[in-house]
């Protein structure tokens, strides 16, 4: 049986919506948190990991993980050794495989949204993230990541451009083709796009350097199906 690790006991909803075990059959499957211990064939992700798993040295595979450093304005982190195959969220990891989120599979993406609002905020509810980092945006229809994920990609999808110290928030608005700016980037998480929003302090001004991505969705999805031929592959080696 295939174990889907990855951080459950959470209010956030990108850690939640994460796993790729909510998109791609690959037969008997269970979900645990990544804290607990595991046998057998594990497939750890997604989320920012990548340090986790090269402190515990786990073995299995890795899919859309990613790392994160405070204060670093670069991609960071290493391929753990021992992984069978190592499928990372942040572009340009050395001896990685480019492997975004696998939540860009809902068929969420697939619907239509009327914009509504020229801009909304959407926030990292996460009380020691915002008391450490917080966003000076006032003014904005605001949500936060502890919504379902139908309410958030919903509210995302509302407007022309998203405002967001969230990752996830980031990069479903970007698959929604939504221009995107992150204030307050407090960590490399934010720098390892391959459709990289505007990144800066000041919403307005960086909005106007704000791009869309029309082909997001298709490269993430497709990278995703890639991905998921080669587990196949190695579980049946």
């Amino acid at each position: 049986m295939i174990t889907f690790a990855h951080i459950r006991n959470t209010r956030n909803r990108g850690d939640l919506a994460s796993t790729p075990g909510l998109y791609f059959d690959f037969g008997a499957h269970r979900f645990a948190d990544i804290r607990e211990r595991h046998a057998g064939v594990v497939i750890y992700g997604g989320g920012a990991i990548g340090q986790w798993l090269a402190r515990q040295r786990a073995t299995g595979i890795a899919w859309g993980v990613g790392s994160t450093v405070h204060g670093a304005t670069r991609v960071a982190g290493t391929v753990p050794e021992g992984m069978r195959l190592y499928g990372s969220r942040d572009d340009g990891l050395p001896g990685a495989i480019w492997t975004p989120c696998a939540s860009c599979m809902s068929p969420l993406f697939d619907a239509s949204y009327e914009i509504r609002h020229e801009a909304v905020l959407f926030t990292n509810g996460d009380r020691a993230t915002a008391r450490r980092y917080p966003v000076n945006v006032t003014g904005l229809p605001h949500k936060t990541n502890h919504g379902s994920l139908e309410e958030i990609i919903a509210f995302l999808g509302s407007a022309d451009l998203v405002v967001t110290n969230s990752y996830h928030g980031a990069y479903w608005a970007t698959l929604l083709g939504r221009r995107v700016v992150v204030v307050g980037a407090y960590s490399s998480k934010f720098y390892g796009f391959r459709h990289p929003p505007a990144i800066g302090s000041d919403w307005r001004k960086e909005a106007r350097r704000a791009a869309k991505y029309p082909d997001a969705l298709t490269d993430c999805r497709a990278a995703n199906v890639a991905f998921a031929d080669r587990v196949r592959e190695c579980l049946r080696s």
